[in-house]
């Protein structure tokens, strides 16, 4: 998909406003404000920025927490890297810095922090172009010493430098999620520069984050995972992934796509949710040892695992057997957090053409089988308590088949019920 788009300074205009005060404050006190990274970015893709970087030039780290306490409360975090937060703006503002490689993976770094560099030497530390552009707000001028601009307007992912790119492995997955959240394609030169790199240095949670990422913000999904194969980076996180069947491969990456139009907006959902269309070309052992490697919690996992079953012996049979399997299988779901509408949207983006998928859809509401309330067993212990049972397996086993009597049967009167077993 081609995006083109236009910017303009008075989009800055509404983004500065916010921070007036902390920009008026920090310029009295002798600093030069500049907004930074993917704040300006986005502005510039006429997007809103949820917050705000900004570096300031010209004045000691003492000096500028001096003169951000007149304006609200102060706190210092990352002292190597001089990071201030204010309590009251979504902002981080630090010195400029810069950074020499000293070790293996994303923190091999020693960081030296100089308030009297010049922007450009200090925007040389970015990954890519796009995120090296700088905004002055007082000068209401754009920074831009390495043609992020234009990379913008061309929908191009380029690095600002080659020697410090591969620095940290980190980047190369980075580069996929802002292709995949921006309709972006990597310069030839950068996807050379990414097929060098050794990501599994790189502690899982961070490779995980960058994942959930392209899954959770990305616009066109098969654009990062495109470059990820490309650049040999999958291979190393997910090789089942990466070894998939060409046919296998382009089916996993259209639902992707389609998945992005229905992604459900509540995050541990809509993670569940990607991950199953990620993951669901694959094998379950497979997927298993994928989920594996994922830094997230247990039952999210467990989640997938379950959509994966249940979904693809739905996919397979183009139906469910019968009324009772429809109660059966909302149980399983909503045991872990899950429910019908979950699996419907997982099997409508795998199959959206299928008719049968749209008559299950039908049946599922029909028959009340998505409503929770449904799924709960009319008979309880303390029913069987009443009628002298004692619990036990025996015990266990009665609830099973008054379940079971509920769901096959539909009755819901528990006196009915206890007819039928006792």
């Amino acid at each position: 998909m081609k995006v083109t788009h236009r910017y303009s300074l008075e989009n800055f205009k509404l983004f500065v406003k916010p921070f007036e005060r902390v920009i008026n404050t920090i310029t009295l006190a002798g600093g030069r404000f500049i907004f930074v990274g993917g704040c300006v970015r986005d502005v510039l893709l006429n997007e809103s920025p949820k917050d705000a970087d900004a570096e300031v030039y010209g004045i000691p780290l003492s000096k500028l927490k001096q003169a951000l306490e007149l304006v609200d409360i102060v706190s210092e975090v990352g002292k190597k890297f001089g990071v201030l937060k204010l309590k009251n703006y979504p902002i981080d503002i630090s010195l400029p810095r810069l950074d020499t490689k000293t070790g293996p993976g994303h923190k091999g770094f020693s960081v030296k922090v100089d308030y009297s560099i010049p922007f450009r030497q200090a925007a040389k530390r970015r990954d890519l172009t796009i995120n090296a552009i700088g905004f002055d707000p007082v000068k209401n001028e754009i920074l831009d010493p390495y043609e992020g601009v234009r990379d913008l307007n061309k929908r191009i992912l380029r690095a600002v430098d080659s020697k410090t790119f591969v620095e940290d492995p980190l980047r190369g997955l980075r580069v996929a999620q802002f292709a995949s959240r921006f309709f972006m394609d990597p310069h030839k030169s950068l996807l050379f520069l990414c097929q060098t790199l050794d990501i599994t240095e790189l502690p899982h949670e961070r490779i995980f984050e960058e994942i959930r990422k392209l899954l959770l913000l990305g616009k066109q999904p098969s654009k990062g995972f495109l470059f990820l194969k490309e650049a040999k980076l999958l291979e190393q996180f997910c090789p089942w992934l990466a070894h998939l069947s060409e046919s296998r491969w382009s089916h996993t990456l259209l639902a992707l796509d389609q998945a992005v139009t229905v992604r459900p907006t509540e995050e541990d959902t809509a993670l569940v949710f990607m991950l199953s269309v990620m993951c669901s070309a694959l094998d379950p052992a497979d997927t298993r040892s994928y989920l594996k490697s994922c830094v997230m919690k247990e039952k999210l996992k467990g989640s997938v695992s379950l959509i994966l079953e249940k979904g693809h012996l739905i996919l397979e049979a183009q139906r469910v057997a019968n009324k009772a399997d429809l109660f059966w299988i909302g149980r399983e779901l909503h045991k872990t957090g899950l429910s019908w509408r979950d699996l419907l949207l997982f099997l409508k983006t795998m199959n959206p053409k299928a008719l049968w998928v749209t008559d299950l859809c039908e049946q599922v509401f029909a028959t009340g089988a998505s409503n929770p309330k449904n799924l709960e067993p009319v008979i309880t212990g303390d029913h069987l308590i009443k009628k002298g049972l004692r619990p036990g397996k025996e015990f266990n086993d009665l609830l099973n088949r008054c379940l079971k009597i509920q769901y096959e049967q539909g009755i819901t009167n528990a006196d009915r019920i206890l007819e039928e077993i006792l």
